[in-house]
């Protein structure tokens, strides 16, 4: 159990050093640490902040309890697992109060809690999503006498008792400042650490305020920065804007002795501030914002990623990985692939700092140093694509670092016999500096099954296609079908490049659909890819109209007969003079609208042809490639014979075969089961292959 004391709320009390124990003024009154609230009777924040504690996820702070004093609330109690308690008040940093398991009991400064909108929020650290929020000073006002016993203070003259005089003597009296300056023995000194600011009320020296650090009341900060005053210690400046030694150093890079900070120096306090002092080269890459995750589940995450994580993690002649404990790294880091940094145009997964490429940029993280949770501004690498990203993952995995190449062998699948193995033995050593990092890659891998990516891996690799561009396309139908799984092709340099040669109709259809009827007729009798072509030449649209019939009863017997007899599908319209004709549809040109109008003329009707200032577009219908004479001869002969007419249109480049490999099966009856429906769907030849591993 910890137990700490939050003193950047502080404003009005004094903290002093007496024989090694810690004392607080507050206001004319002293307050022992050791005894603060330890009369008060506890009562259940969630209770006083009115929380219906049976609500799904407002349990989680059941175990909290709330006493308090004069001065000081305290809060106790423990949080469970994976969850962190923040403290935030207006225009100040969060403060990390509490991290997960953690059994705790924290002093408040009351008066300013009760100033302020502070707000106590409860945070799940896997999903960074703040899962409950309480607004502390309603709470306070609430509170009644019957809930709360105030504390018993001791005299203000125990002040001179706990500075032990006469270890401190009065110099000189400023009249502009209403401050006093004291000569000190050098056992006050060093009692004190070599740091003493007195502030003493200038209506009587015998009732002095006595501060050993100024509070954020005193010290104050322009954009985040401080400018370090005579008499300020690295501890003093750390305790007055709520951070730790280690948080204001990390911030600080450039002071290089905390203990020896001269006067002027500037030092950030909070993030504006970290960020104020960036080169402007660091400025540039610094994360505004803007970033928009192209993820909405967690399931549709792994869908994507799994294929990638299988792919990179079994490449031939590499060292195989695990893709589970890629995978589950890959989500935690980036929550699911909707974190900036894993959104575009950054794609990092796995939280890899540094640049790629020589690209890179900055962004807020935090981690554990020295077992102090600290917020840090890191260089993240920035790649072109999630495959990358991985792919970079997966070296540092194989190569390790540059002082020990074999770092993290114990990933490898040749050390290992399962993924286990690898969170058993310490395989991702220094991977991570958050202490429950492991833990939740373990979950992550058990609640989605991502064991199942590890074992019984295959693909398949399909015949040859002529053509990078066609081969491409064939590839981009594949994946439209399926997305589970990862598809590329690669060049076969086993067979020598053929000259482009495809098939074009002589004959012109009019309109698309009559040159869509062809390329279906080739792919569903011959199983050839088709397109059309516009030749630029088209024909004027026409519609047929009847005479008027007199009532609508009339128009449909005559709507039916036409139907019967031609087969014709018309409409009924009534014209301004309230009787009724039968009009049709376009025809394409005035010779196939003769022929409507034969078919109601010989009905003893009366109609006309009227022409419209549309027109249909003619196409021809030219097929893919074709790789053989053979074959191009099998096509001539076939066009012919459908009455289309035919002419080859060759290209003089070379073109080169390829195929397509489909990766990402978890076993062989699954990528057998692929293979047969390439078979059955395209009339394509493919095999199944292990991955080597």
């Amino acid at each position: 159990m910890f137990k700490r004391k939050i003193f950047s709320l502080v404003t009005s009390s004094a903290i002093l050093l007496s024989s090694g124990s810690q004392t607080v003024l507050a206001v004319g009154n002293i307050i022992s640490e050791d005894t603060v609230n330890s009369n008060n009777p506890e009562v259940s924040l969630l209770e006083k902040a009115n929380i219906d504690q049976s609500s799904v996820g407002h349990d989680l702070l059941k175990d909290v309890s709330l006493s308090v004093g004069e001065t000081f609330i305290t809060l106790a109690g423990s949080l469970p697992n994976t969850y962190n308690l923040l403290l935030s008040s207006e225009g100040t940093e969060d403060v990390t109060l509490a991290t997960s398991d953690e059994v705790f009991s924290i002093d408040l400064h009351r008066s300013e809690l009760e100033e302020n909108h502070t707000y106590l929020t409860l945070v799940n650290v896997e999903t960074n999503e703040a899962v409950l929020e309480i607004d502390l000073r309603p709470v306070l006002t609430d509170l009644s006498t019957d809930d709360l016993e105030v504390t018993t203070v001791e005299e203000k003259e125990s002040v001179k008792e706990s500075l032990r005089e006469p270890f401190y003597e009065i110099k000189d009296y400023d009249s502009v400042s209403s401050d006093y300056s004291f000569a000190r023995s050098s056992e006050v000194d060093e009692l004190l650490h070599g740091e003493a600011t007195y502030e003493v009320n200038q209506a009587t020296v015998a009732e002095p305020r006595m501060s050993l650090f100024s509070t954020s009341s005193s010290r104050t900060h322009v954009n985040g920065i401080y400018t370090v005053r005579s008499g300020d210690t690295f501890n003093a400046i750390a305790s007055s804007f709520n951070l730790s030694v280690r948080q204001l150093t990390e911030w600080n890079g450039h002071v290089t002795n905390i203990n020896n900070i001269p006067v002027g120096t500037q030092l950030a306090v909070n993030r504006t501030g970290a960020e104020t002092v960036l080169s402007p080269r660091d400025k540039e890459r610094l994360y505004k914002g803007g970033a928009t995750p192209v993820f909405t589940t967690n399931q549709g995450f792994i869908d994507t990623i799994a294929p990638m994580a299988i792919e990179v993690a079994n490449q031939e002649g590499q060292q195989a990985l695990w893709p589970s404990l890629m995978i589950a790294q890959a989500a935690h880091e980036s929550n699911f692939g909707r974190s900036a940094l894993a959104s575009p145009p950054f794609h990092n997964l796995s939280g890899i700092k540094g640049s790629h490429n020589g690209n890179s940029t900055l962004m807020w993280t935090w981690e554990v140093l020295g077992g102090v949770r600290v917020n840090v501004l890191a260089a993240f690498r920035q790649y072109p694509s999630y495959s990358a990203s991985l792919q970079d993952y997966a070296n540092l995995m194989r190569n390790g670092l540059s002082w020990n190449r074999s770092y993290y062998s114990g990933t490898w699948r040749s050390n290992t016999n399962s993924v286990w193995d690898v969170l058993n033995n310490e395989g991702l050593r220094g991977y991570a500096t958050d202490p429950n990092y492991y833990a939740a890659i373990r979950r992550m891998i058990n609640n989605f099954d991502l064991t199942k990516y590890d074992t019984g891996n295959y693909y398949v690799r399909t015949g040859t296609f002529l053509g990078e561009a066609f081969t491409q396309l064939q590839a981009n139908k594949l994946a439209n079908e399926n997305r589970s799984f990862n598809y590329r092709i690669e060049r076969d340099d086993t067979r020598a490049p053929y000259s482009y040669r495809r098939i074009e109709t002589t004959q012109e259809f009019i309109g698309e659909a009559g040159a869509q009827r062809v390329i279906n007729q080739l792919q569903r009798e011959r199983g050839w890819g088709a397109t059309m072509i516009a030749t630029g030449n088209s024909t004027q649209r026409f519609r047929v109209w009847s005479g008027f019939f007199n009532s609508l009863a009339e128009a449909q017997r005559a709507q039916d007969q036409l139907a019967k007899s031609s087969g014709y599908s018309v409409m009924i319209e009534q014209g301004n003079d309230n009787k009724f004709r039968l009009r049709t549809g376009f025809f394409n040109g005035r010779t196939s609208a003769n022929q409507g109008l034969a078919a109601m003329q010989a009905l003893g009707w009366s109609a006309r042809v009227e022409g419209s200032s549309d027109s249909t577009p003619h196409y021809v219908v030219r097929t893919g490639t074709f790789n053989t004479p053979n074959h191009v001869n099998s096509a001539v002969n076939y066009f012919n014979a459908n009455g289309w007419g035919s002419k080859q249109v060759m290209d003089a480049r070379n073109n080169y075969y390829y195929r397509i490999f489909v990766e990402g099966f978890t076993h062989e009856a699954q990528a057998t089961s692929y293979v047969n429906h390439l078979s059955h769907t395209h009339n394509w030849g493919s095999t199944a292959f292990p991955v080597i591993k």
